[in-house]
C-alpha cells in the first residue's frame, strides 16, 4: 500500500527574505550639477572642521582676583569712593561688613594704588599680603664678620636664590654678629635654603 506524504511545512515557500540595502541616487550626469554637490558636501565638511576647532579653543586664564582691602573707620566710606574716582582707582564692590567695609580691587595695579592712598591718608586699615610680594626669611649663621652684606646677597644668588634683602644682624650695644638675615623672594626653590647642613642656617622666620 503506497501512502502520499505531504509535507507539512513547505520551507522554500516561508524561508525569509534577505533585506536588500537601499538603493543609493545615482550621481548626476550634468557636470553643473555634479559641481553643485561637490561644493555642497565641501562646504558641510567645512564647517564640521570648523566646529571642531572652536571646540578644541582654549581661552587664556584669567588673572587671579587680589585680596581685599578692609577700611576700619565706616565713616570715610564716601571721602575713599570719591578719591578712587578722582585717581581712576577702580574696584568691584564694596560691602558694608561688621567691622568696616570690604572693598574689592579691581586689578593688582588698583590693589596698589588703594593702599598706597589709605596708608598715606593716615586711615585705619587691614589688607592681606599679595601671593607674588610673599617672603621667606632665613637666618644665616658662622658668617664671618668681613663678608659684608652685598658680598653675601651674591652669593645667595649664585645659587639660584631670588635675594630680596639680606641684613647683617647686630647685638643690642651694636655689635655685629656672625648672623645674618637672608630674605628671599617666595619661589619654588627658596626653601631649598633650609636642605643646607645646619652649621650655616640657624632657623626659618
Amino acid at each position: 500500500m503506497d501512502i502520499d506524504i505531504q509535507p507539512v511545512f513547505d520551507i522554500h515557500r516561508y524561508s525569509p527574505t534577505r533585506l536588500r540595502p537601499p538603493t543609493l541616487p545615482a550621481p548626476p550626469t550634468n557636470p553643473v550639477a555634479r559641481a553643485l554637490v561637490t561644493t555642497a558636501n565641501q562646504a558641510t565638511s567645512g564647517a564640521d572642521s570648523a566646529k571642531d576647532i572652536r571646540c578644541q579653543t582654549v581661552g587664556p586664564p584669567k588673572a587671579k582676583s587680589p585680596s581685599p582691602i578692609y577700611l576700619r573707620d565706616k565713616g570715610k566710606r564716601n571721602t575713599v569712593s570719591a578719591e578712587c574716582n578722582r585717581l581712576h582707582i577702580n574696584y568691584t564692590r564694596a560691602r558694608n561688613m561688621l567691622h568696616g567695609i570690604k572693598i574689592s580691587a579691581d586689578s593688582i595695579s588698583d590693589f596698589r594704588s588703594l593702599s598706597s592712598f589709605i596708608i598715606k591718608n593716615n586711615l585705619s586699615f587691614h589688607i592681606y599680603v599679595l601671593e607674588e610680594e610673599l617672603t621667606i626669611k632665613a637666618v644665616l649663621k658662622n658668617i664671618p664678620l668681613e663678608i659684608l652684606t652685598n658680598s653675601m646677597k651674591s652669593g645667595l644668588e649664585n645659587q639660584d636664590y631670588s635675594v630680596f634683602a639680606g641684613h647683617r644682624i647686630h647685638h643690642r650695644d651694636d655689635t655685629e654678629l656672625g648672623l645674618a638675615l637672608a630674605v628671599l623672594h617666595k619661589t619654588n626653590t627658596a626653601k631649598n635654603i633650609f636642605k643646607t647642613p645646619r652649621k650655616y642656617v640657624a632657623s626659618a622666620v
